[in-house]
């Protein structure tokens, strides 16, 4: 990759320990070959009449768990990631064109470019890792950037497991795996 840096965009749920731990890990995983400058965040807005709770309050935990688990994990990181505790984009979970909309444009406002770009769906509603994933799609075919999908998983997935911070994982307790698009567009090429 040389010297090719990445900015990570991570969605941001209701816990912030899993995609706090989403980040530690493919920043630990992944340092080689996709090295990271920068993580920004996509939060939800808040919406009182569906009852749904914005989710931009978690950022600044989670940041704090990163650090933490950086300084155990890989402290050569600390501080060389820079964390951004303004969301990238603020986007309504329930309206996945919406949301689409505004990861784009969150997204194509902060990556200058031939910058690459990985955008972690770990966190979030089923609706947001939608929304990011065609975000991701339209990001690359439309708009030309290097971009690739990111996603995080226990692999022994346990009330306990989920307790735990990064640190206190081992690689052989989770998946950090990364996803080029182009291999999506493959896979819709072979469909018969």
């Amino acid at each position: 990759m040389g010297d090719r840096k990445y900015i990570l965009f991570s969605a941001v749920g209701s816990t912030p320990q899993a995609f706090a731990n989403s980040i530690s890990w493919f920043l630990v995983a992944h340092e080689r070959q996709y090295p990271v400058s920068d993580v920004y965040f996509i939060a939800t807005s808040e919406n009182k009449a569906r009852g749904i709770a914005g989710t931009s309050q978690n950022i600044k935990p989670a940041i704090e768990m990163v650090g933490k688990s950086l300084g155990v994990m890989a402290p050569q990181l600390v501080g060389k990631v820079r964390m951004h505790e303004q969301p990238a984009a603020i986007i309504p979970e329930e309206e996945i064109p919406e949301a689409l909309v505004g990861v784009v444009q969150g997204v194509r406002g902060i990556v200058p470019g031939e910058t690459g770009c990985v955008i972690d769906m770990t966190a979030g509603r089923k609706t947001m890792s939608a929304a990011l994933t065609l975000a991701a799609h339209v990001l690359k075919h439309k708009f030309k950037k290097d971009v690739l999908l990111s996603y995080y998983w226990l692999i022994r997935w346990t009330k306990e497991s989920l307790e735990k911070k990064a640190h206190e994982l081992g690689i052989d307790d989770i998946a950090s795996m990364v996803f080029d698009l182009d291999k999506l567009d493959e896979a819709v090429k072979g469909i018969e």
